[in-house]
């Protein structure tokens, strides 16, 4: 997977959060599900990425790195959610803990 560049506005436009704003980054755990649609198709749905980051910017990047297409979607229940086709699971988690997005601890891969 090539570098991501979190000084290519990863954070959105304050950075609030990670200066000990508004919301706390530390307590908040990603989850990554897979939900499958028909026969083989599926998409990967990431929920509870802060809102201190840029998520434009991620599902730009993932698309490009992982050759799959991707959206955001608002939903009432889980707030900002990041769709992504197949099963990306792995790779995201991968990517989130290598960019310092999330610990290891704090990202739950369900099925």
């Amino acid at each position: 997977m090539a570098s991501f560049k979190p000084e290519d506005e990863l954070f959105g436009q304050t950075g609030a959060g990670m200066d000990g704003g508004e919301e706390d980054v530390t307590r908040q755990y990603i989850h990554i599900r897979n939900q499958q649609r028909n026969g083989k198709k599926s998409f990967t749905l990431i929920t509870g990425v802060p809102s201190c980051f840029n998520h434009k910017k991620i599902v730009k990047y993932l698309k490009k790195s992982l050759n799959c297409n991707g959206n955001i979607v608002e939903d009432e229940t889980f707030g900002t959610v990041i769709q992504l086709q197949g099963d990306q699971r792995n790779d995201v988690a991968q990517f989130l803990y290598e960019e310092g997005i999330a610990e290891k601890d704090q990202i739950r891969k369900h099925m």
